[in-house]
């Protein structure tokens, strides 16, 4: 016998629980009775759904000051209350299914999950084909799995058949019959009528051959390692689709189900992440007793780590564009602390979400940070190749503003092209070179500089957040004393500081107090013009942002007393992509 029905017969209490696992007559029956007490309530049945609501008093943490991160709207964006839908008894589905991992008991409905179901569901588009197979993945830790059986559900609520394959030995099927298990090599015909449900996890890596040769459709969830889907995709043509990520108030509302202290959400999502799988575990800890030191620490040392793998052999940055196949995925597991993976957006369509390609995002000012530093001590010529992965791959160019200020250090410091500066009012153009010499990424490291070197200084981004970046061209290197911006024609040194401000933003803070404080540094400068730069994707934000950086520093004055007024030009740049 290959395959047990409910009602089961009696079972012996002397069948364990590891039983299930193995491919017994006995372990079947075992599954079946525990998967039954889930079909009786699912199949036909409305699953209960509670709303609940979020308030802005619950949370006394805040957001990071430049939220940038792709995914959905910030906490100030939805006014004093954020409702939400949960569904109940979670926990108990995942027991009844034998899963080989452990849910909460409160799940919240993603806005993302309603959004795949639609598109399952749809009678247009891709997905909407009723024999068209889907791969589902997307950043680790962002509740793919549960996903997965948040669509059980609604499929057994409507009567709709439905397989599902959690284990290495056996699988489910839900019909009007009730519930069947079948071993792995057992090609049920009632699969025909089946929408397939498998979960890459740690027993199962692909969907079984039962799936694929019988099932109407096969829907996987799956961590972005290929080998899980490769294969079986191509034959199939299944569908890719990437899974956005969760906002941060999604993830609050997750962590205020679990019965946790949701105040501090937004301050480890604004510098970790928003994954609520990492949000969680961090709470979790502190409420434990963890010393909130050490949980930081180990978090920085992953990020630390990838960063340094990231820069040390670049093309592993390919591991994340998951529309090319043909590459390795060890890397996966390091990197995703740091880069995560969304849908890529294309900003030609209104920032429309293409699902079948994948874009890779370092989600916060902190996590660039760490990657900008590592990336500072790599040698030049693995900077040069982690530049040219970044600049030629045109997924990169829609990613976050952390992506496109480093971007604009890269073409400085490391490029070969000479970056187009102008004066928004009038047709000045001029064009300074990059410079390969670094500065290390505190204000003192400025104080050595001479007026004969050319240098770029990297800050460093956890204590200098208005400038991103100085640029020192030195005439006595150029030996063309009219190519720089200030036109100078003097025999002794002269050298122009460039502070670079990159953004993709229409509206951004005045430069100038962080002027005065690099003021201080260069003031051995003896022989120096002083410029500002704003360095922006569009013409449109570089010559607006330009034009009120032109007012605020008009009158600009440094000292003790701020009484010493110093001109200040202005520029506007546009970053080429090509």
């Amino acid at each position: 016998m290959s395959a047990i029905a409910s009602p089961p017969s009696a079972v012996p209490a002397s069948i364990e629980l590891a039983d299930k696992f193995l491919p017994t007559d006995a372990s079947l029956r075992a599954a079946v009775k525990d998967a039954d007490r889930f079909y009786k309530k699912a199949w036909g049945q409305e699953w209960k759904r509670e709303k609940n609501t979020l308030r802005r008093s619950e949370i006394k943490g805040a957001a990071d000051n430049e939220p940038d991160h792709i995914a959905g709207e910030w906490w100030n964006n939805v006014g004093d209350e954020f409702e939400y839908d949960v569904i109940r008894g979670m926990d108990q589905v995942a027991e009844d299914l034998s899963a080989p991992y452990a849910l909460r008991a409160d799940v919240v409905i993603l806005k993302e999950y309603k959004t795949l179901l639609a598109a399952l569901t749809a009678t247009t588009g891709s997905l909407g084909m009723e024999r068209k197979s889907a791969v589902v993945t997307g950043q680790p830790g962002i509740g793919k799995t549960t996903f997965l059986l948040f669509l059980l559900i609604d499929r057994l609520q409507q009567r709709e058949p439905t397989a599902l394959q959690l284990h290495s030995r056996y699988y489910l099927i839900f019909d009007e019959q009730g519930v069947t298990a079948n071993k792995l090599d057992d090609a049920d015909n009632r699969l025909k009528q089946c929408w397939a449900l498998v979960d890459s996890n740690s027993q199962v890596v692909s969907p079984c051959g039962s799936f694929l040769d019988k099932a109407l459709r096969v829907i996987q969830t799956t961590s972005p390692k290929v080998e899980r889907w490769k294969e079986w995709r191509k034959q199939a043509r299944a569908e890719l689709y990437v899974m956005d990520l969760p906002n941060v108030m999604e993830i609050a509302a997750i962590v205020k189900e679990h019965g946790l202290n949701c105040s501090l959400t937004f301050y480890y999502a604004s510098k970790w992440g928003p994954c609520s799988r990492t949000i969680i575990d961090v709470i979790e800890r502190i409420k434990a007793g963890d010393n909130v030191g050490d949980i930081e620490r180990s978090l920085a040392n992953s990020a630390t780590r990838a960063a340094k793998a990231i820069c040390a052999t670049p093309a592993v940055f390919e591991d994340f564009m998951l529309n090319s196949d043909d590459r390795p995925s060890s890397f996966a597991s390091l990197g995703s602390s740091l880069l995560f993976i969304g849908p890529f957006r294309d900003t030609t369509e209104g920032s429309r979400l293409v699902r079948s390609e994948s874009v890779p995002v370092v989600p916060t000012k902190h996590c660039f940070g760490i990657l900008i530093s590592a990336w500072n001590r790599t040698r030049r010529a693995k900077s040069l190749e982690f530049f040219d992965l970044f600049s030629t791959h045109s997924l990169t160019r829609t990613a976050a503003g952390w992506m496109h200020e480093f971007l604009m250090h890269a073409y400085i410091s490391i490029g070969d092209r000479p970056l187009r500066i102008y004066k928004a009012g009038d047709e000045t153009v001029c064009f300074i070179p990059p410079s390969s010499n670094f500065i290390p990424g505190t204000l003192g490291g400025l104080d050595k500089t001479l007026s004969s070197a050319s240098f770029y200084w990297l800050p460093d981004a956890k204590n200098f957040s208005g400038i991103d970046g100085v640029l020192g061209i030195s005439d006595a290197e150029t030996n063309s004393p009219t190519t720089t911006a200030s036109g100078s024609a003097q025999t002794s040194p002269h050298i122009d500081i460039y502070a670079l401000q990159a953004t993709i933003a229409h509206v951004h803070g005045s430069p100038a107090d962080d002027l005065r404080a690099l003021w201080k540094h260069i003031t051995h400068l003896r022989n120096k013009t002083l410029h500002v730069v704003v360095v922006a994707d569009q013409e449109a934000t570089a010559t607006r942002l330009t034009e009120k950086f032109k007012e605020d520093l008009n009158d600009f004055a440094v000292g003790d007393e701020q009484t010493k007024r110093l001109p200040v030009n202005v520029w506007a740049s546009v970053l080429p992509t090509t």
